[in-house]
Order: C-alpha cells, then structure tokens, then sequence
C-alpha cells in the first residue's frame, strides 16, 4: 500500500505536510509541534500544525490530519477533529466541532467547512460566528467570497450573548432572515425576507433593510425614525440622517413631518479636533396651522419661525477651558415648541466662558444671557438679565500664613435688565408694596476680599480656631423704572435710583469647640458644644431700597448654615454686625451599624444693625428667622442604620432625618423637612414632607405642605418599576404623578413611562406617555407623546 500514517509529531511529517499544502520550498518550515511560529503577510506565511495522527494519499493527492488538530496560518487559527487537504482542489474540509478564529478576532463554530487553502472562501454547515464586539451569526449553511462577502442562507442575526445554562433559550432579541449578506468591503449587513424577534415573539417582518457592521463606528445612512404625537403638532415622525463628511466631522439631517403644522427640518454639524469640539444646529418650519394653538400666544402669533444654536468646549491645556453656548431664535419658544435637540430648556442660559482650575486656584470669567422659553407674549423671558461680564476668582496660598490658611477673592459683575421683574401687591409693612426681582436698568458691583483662620488644638481637646477677614466693595447702580421711586416712599424710604457706593467689612473672630468622647459597650458617643462670635463692622447703604441684590435672593437658614460666616447666599447683600452662633451637636455610633446625628442651635445678633431687618428689594431677610436679634431656633436629626444581612446576603439600610426652625419666642413651627428611606438590593422607598409657615411677602398667604413619595422595585435581574407622587396637603390634591417601567440587559433597553402634573390652583394638567427601545447594534427609537 502507498497510504502511509504517521502517529507522532516528528519535525520530518511538519515538513511534508508543508509540501502537500503547497508551500514552495522557499515559504515553508519544519517546527516541533509545540514551537511558536511568526505568521508573517499573505504572500509569505508561514503554517503551523498539530495533529494526534497524518494520513497521507499520494494517488489521491490528500492530507488529513485527525484528532485533536490545530492549524495556524496567516493569522488564522483553525480547530477542528478532522482536516482533509486536496491539492488537486485546493481546497480544505474541516469536520467535528470545527472552530475557526480569523485574523480581525472573529469566532466561527461550525459542524463542517469547506474552504481555500489560504482560509479566505469557502462555505460551512450549521454556521455559527461571533464577532469580537459580542454579536453573533448562525446559519444552516453560509458561503464566503473574495475574503470579504459572507452569505448566510436560513439566517440569524443578534447582540445578546447566548444563555450559557440554556442554550436552546432564544436571545432577548434576533432577527432571522432568509438571506444575510456580510459585505467587509462595504461594512454593511444587509437582510432579505427579514423577520424580528422580541423574547421568542414574531414582531414585525420586514422585505429588507440594512445596518453598519461591528466595525463600523461612524457611517453615513439613514438613523432610526422616531413617531410621536402632540396636541399642538399631532402625529409626527423624525427620519435622521447622518452624513459622515470625515473622521473628526459630520453633519446629522432631520426632517419631521407634522400632520397640525407642516414639515419641520434641522441640521446638527459637529467637528470634533484635538482639543475639543463644537457643534452648530440650524432648525425651521413654516407653520401650517399656527391657530392650532392658544389665541394671543406666542405660538400662534408666528408663520415661519426658525433658530440657530452653537455650542463648543475645548481644553487650552490641563488648566484652562473655553466654550459657548448660544442660542439664537425668531421668537423666544420655538425650540421649546419644536423641542430641538440641546436647545429645548424651558429655562436656559445662552453664555462665553473661560475657565481655569488649578490644586488651589479657581477662575472663571463669562458673560451670560438668562433666556425663558415661554408661550406669553409679555412673561419671565423679557426681564430676564443679562450678565457682562461676570468675573470670580479665588486663590488659597499653599504655604501657611501666620500659621494659618489665607485665601483671596475676586468677583465682579455687570448686570443689565430692559424690563423690572416686578410682583406686585403684596401685602405688609402697613399697605400693598411690591418685590423687586430685578430693576430695568444696569448695576454692578466688584469685590475683593481676604480670609485667613487657623486651629490650635489645646490640651484635653478643645478646638480653637481665630479668624480674621477683610472685604472691600465698589457697587453702582443706574436704574431706569421711574415706579422704583414711588415703592421707596410706600416703605418709608428714599431710592437712589443711580448710584456709586464703597463699601468695606472687617471681621474677626473666633470659633471654639470642646468635643467630649463617651464610650459605652458597643457604642461610641461624642457631644460637642461650639460658639462662634464674629465681631464686624456695619455696612454702608443696608438702610437703601436701591441697592441692587441680584444674587442674594435666596435665603434659607437652617442647621446646615448656622456657622456659615456669610448667611446670605450671594455677595450683593453682606452679613455686617456682631453676631453669636451657638450650638450643641451629638453623633453616635454602634456596633450594629447605627448611627446618630443631632445639633441645635442659635444665631444672636449682639451688637450693631442687623442686616436681615434691613430693607431689601426682594426682602431677602423677611421669614428667614434672622429678622430678630434673636433668631429662631433650629435644630436637625439623622438615625441611619446600614449592614449587611448575613442570612441572605442583601445589604438592608434605612435613614430618618428631620430638620426644623422653631420661632424663638413662641416656639411655634415656622419650617419642618422630615425624609426617610429604606433600601434593599431589590427596593428602596423614600418619603418626604414638607412645611413653610405662611409668607405673605412673597405671595404666599397660607402655611404650605407637600408629601413627596418615590419608590423602586427590581424584581428580578433586568426588570425595575419606579413610581412617584407630590401630594399638596393644604389643597388635598396630587400635584404630580407618575410610574414608569424598564428593562435592562446587555444587548436590549426598553422603557415606559407616564406623568401627570397638576396646577392645584386652576386644576390644568398636562399627561405624558413616553417610551424608548435600544436595540444594541441595531438603533435607539422613542418619543414623549403629550395627550392634553
């Protein structure tokens, strides 16, 4: 007989299965079976097998290598029981749960395949093939030409990975095709005869359509449509396109046809470059119906309305940025309407910055434009601000100055109104007046200051900490109301509608803290008296109702700020006088993951004017429980407990809080916050209420309650439900609504949601379905569909 086997691997049968597959004498090698071989390019590769036996057919010109055979060649590897070489043909046959990784890391599985000897074409039964980025091919029979088209006939296509413990269990998703077509030259996978699948579930059936491969990470073509509807706009569809111009910059087309309002169309460039990006969107449409919306609004007063917004971001270097956000638009809420991408914010700012950020240091200088998209023809929008420029700078030197941390600042502002911000009648101080949000008119202010303090730790654990400060102000105003006037008399007053002030603040100080430790079996507890008095110099024009206050409007005083030096939120206003911060604060730990919190305190106004009582245009002072000398008692709460659960291995926790300021005479409530949580792996809950004594001032009459409840549920490994409600208790009403589901795995995202909010005074609701599907690979499509 000529067929001869050979039962070992011996360098002599490497050698003349080389010669049998072809290889010239120049190309091929002899390599024990364990060696590492260098797979070189295609025109000189170099091969390396591995076989239990080799059979050699000199009349039918054949090589197989049997059992446990492995092949590397060209940056292929291939694994399989069985592998048949024919010289005649060229061709190799593969047999036995065959396993074929190519060059690009793509896995295929098959029973059988038929291919070229350099790999690159053939055909395979019972197809299986996984891409390096997890998605995955089968078939029950697939052909590959010219290296780089692969066709899969009985198809299927899918991202999820397959279920390792039930194998036969469908993915979350496939699509299942009687043709796919792979094209690696085209980077597209294209179906034919395609049917979807949702969790086992025939969905939909489409002729034929067509995605990027997992290669591909930016291609021109047509993204997913979305569908949505409107009362305002009806039915409507948006098709994206998304043109790839080159690598770093492309161009997206949207085109939404509205069945109440005509075609709307926008386009989104974005260049990206190696310090960072920008973007431009232009959007327009001729309105078809604009008596489709309110009479008198802005909405319906417009025909053709259009708008153009840029945004940037880039890093100078690992200290500085700049970029801008802006928005142009043919009236004020047609972003908002038309709800264009990055530009549809009820409320929004239009700003230029230049930011810097150091370990210690921190500058930032922009100019800012406040912008509210709203239907009213005469609203919020036109007395908005405009701020130009806004400058703030703070600098913390690094070596200690008299043996203490010493800090620099510098803030300035510019700011400009073409209309006031004014609401009107509210009732107190003896007859109707007015709170002035903002005056038409310019003012400004630039303040430098400097802070230093340090702590001495004295024996037995008392805590000493001096602090001294300067501040210096230059502020003017130029105001143009001429009612501005005619509200300082109402009060008593006199308004200096323009003018130039200085002012300056000196303040030292001292904040002293005696922590005492008590230990008890399985606990730790530490009470801590502390006092802060801070002697300081009164400020010049708090007696002036024309002094502007634009960033000090806010004010809330509560445990969390007792010891803040500055109680006002901003810098307009300054906190002058000598003034007394006296608390007493616990904490306490035990071993079983307990944990406790408490302070209450008080802030005494000792000596000077107090700049809570002062006249304020917005009365920042009033209801703050600062008015007095004084001031309301506040007072906070925490119990928190964490551990894990060792019978199920779940980590339970839950928390209860309560923060509260009690009137320093009477001791009546004047504002409650009471919140609670529980979590577990699979749930969590959260509860909050809410109270405000009356404030008529600012235009509220009545004490005001809400209840705010959210909750979570993760009721097995991909399915979550949340839901929430805000219940206004003064008019037995829910305000807002709302519950929403979603699933989450690997390849598949679906969610649902409904809301409802409610104004409790005129009863007006606005209910909204939304819903969005991902689909790994495949596209991202949803919408909100506004029923009223």
């Amino acid at each position: 007989m000529r067929n001869r086997a050979c039962k070992n691997h011996a360098l002599g049968v490497f050698a003349a299965l080389g010669l049998a597959f072809g290889a010239t004498p120049g190309t091929w090698s002899m390599a024990h079976a364990q060696s590492e071989v260098d797979l070189s390019a295609s025109g000189n590769a170099q091969m390396l097998l591995a076989a239990d036996s080799l059979v050699y057919d000199f009349d039918g010109e054949t090589v197989t290598a049997v059992g446990g055979v492995q092949i590397k060649y060209d940056g292929y590897s291939l694994v399989a029981s069985k592998v048949k070489f024919n010289r005649k043909t060229s061709r190799l046959l593969a047999s036995g749960n065959v396993q074929l990784i190519q060059p690009d890391g793509t896995k295929l599985f098959a029973d059988e395949i038929d291919v070229t000897d350099n790999l690159s074409d053939g055909f395979v039964n019972a197809l299986r093939l996984e891409t390096t980025d997890k998605t995955y091919f089968a078939a029950a029979r697939a052909t590959r030409e010219d290296g780089n088209i692969s066709t899969f006939e009985r198809g299927v296509y899918t991202a999820c990975e397959p279920c390792l413990d039930k194998p036969e269990k469908p993915p979350t998703w496939q699509v299942k095709a009687e043709t796919i077509i792979w094209n690696k030259t085209r980077k597209t996978v294209r179906f034919e005869g395609a049917r979807f699948e949702l969790f086992g579930f025939s969905l939909a059936a489409l002729p034929a359509f067509e995605i990027a491969d997992n290669t591909v990470k930016r291609k021109s073509g047509f993204l997913t449509p979305n569908v949505g509807y409107s009362n305002l706009l009806g039915a409507n569809a948006t098709i994206p396109y998304f043109w790839a111009l080159a690598p770093n910059m492309d161009l997206t087309l949207k085109a939404r046809p509205m069945s109440k309002q005509g075609l709307f169309a926008s386009a989104t460039f974005e260049h990206q470059l190696n310090s960072g990006k920008y973007s431009i969107t232009i959007a327009g449409t001729s309105q078809l119906s604009p008596d489709a919306f309110a009479a008198g609004t802005v909405n319906s007063l417009q025909d053709n309305r259009a708008m153009i917004g840029t945004k940037g971001a880039f890093k100078i270097n690992s200290n500085w940025s700049f970029g801008w956000d802006v928005l142009a638009q043919t009236d004020k809420n047609f972003a908002h309407t038309y709800d264009v991408d990055g530009y549809s914010g009820f409320q929004r700012t239009s700003e230029i910055y230049l930011t810097g950020l150091s370990d210690r240091n921190y500058f930032d200088l922009r100019a800012s434009r406040f912008e509210v998209q709203e239907d009213a023809v005469s609203g919020s929008h036109e007395k908005q601000a405009t701020l130009l420029p806004n400058l703030d700078y703070r600098k913390t030197f690094d070596d200690a100055v008299l043996g203490g941390e010493l800090t620099f600042r510098l803030n300035g502002r510019n700011t400009g109104r073409q209309n006031s911000d004014t609401v009107f009648a509210q009732a107190g101080f003896g007859s109707d007046v007015d709170s002035w949000r903002g005056v038409d008119g310019n003012n400004g202010r630039v303040t430098a200051a400097v802070d230093w303090q340090s702590t001495i730790i004295a024996p037995g654990g008392l805590s000493i900490t001096p602090i001294a400060a300067l501040r210096a102000d230059g502020v003017y105003s130029d105001f143009d109301d001429p009612l501005l006037g005619g509200e300082a008399a109402a009060r008593g007053l006199i308004a200096e509608t323009r003018q130039t002030l200085f002012r300056g603040l000196i303040t030292a100080g001292v904040d002293v803290r005696y922590p005492v430790l008590f230990t008890a079996p399985g606990s730790t507890h530490i009470l801590e008296p502390r006092i802060q008095v801070l002697a300081r110099n009164d400020v010049a024009g708090q007696d002036r109702l024309g002094l502007a206050n634009e960033d000090a409007q806010s004010l809330v005083f509560d445990a969390s700020t007792l010891f803040d030096h500055d109680k006002f939120s901003g810098l307009d206003r300054i906190e002058g006088g000598v003034r007394a911060n006296v608390g007493l604060r616990y904490s306490g730990n035990f071993d079983n993951g307990l944990r406790a919190d408490a302070l209450f305190g008080q802030s005494i106004h000792l000596s000077g004017d107090n700049p809570f009582a002062a006249p304020d245009l917005v009365f920042a002072g009033a209801y703050s429980g600062l008015e007095t000398n004084r001031s309301d008692y506040v007072a906070s709460a925490t119990l928190a407990y964490g551990a894990p659960d060792t019978a199920d291995g779940l980590f339970q926790s839950w928390s209860i809080g309560t923060g509260a300021r009690f009137d320093e005479q009477t001791f009546d409530l004047k504002r409650a916050d009471v919140q609670a949580s529980t979590s577990t792996d699979a749930l969590s809950l959260s509860a909050r209420y809410s109270y405000i004594a009356a404030q008529p001032l600012y235009g509220f009459a009545n004490d005001r309650q809400e209840i705010k409840g959210t909750a979570n549920l993760k009721f097995n490994e991909n399915w979550r439900a949340s839901a929430n409600a805000v219940f206004n208790i003064e008019a037995s009403k829910i305000s807002s609504y709302g519950f929403g589901l979603r699933y989450d795995d690997e390849c598949f995202t679906y969610g649902m949601s409904f809301s409802e909010s409610r104004d409790v005074v005129t009863d007006v609701s606005q209910k909204i379905i939304g819903f969005n599907v991902s689909l790994r690979t495949i596209g991202d499509f949803g919408n909100e569909f506004k029923l009223n």
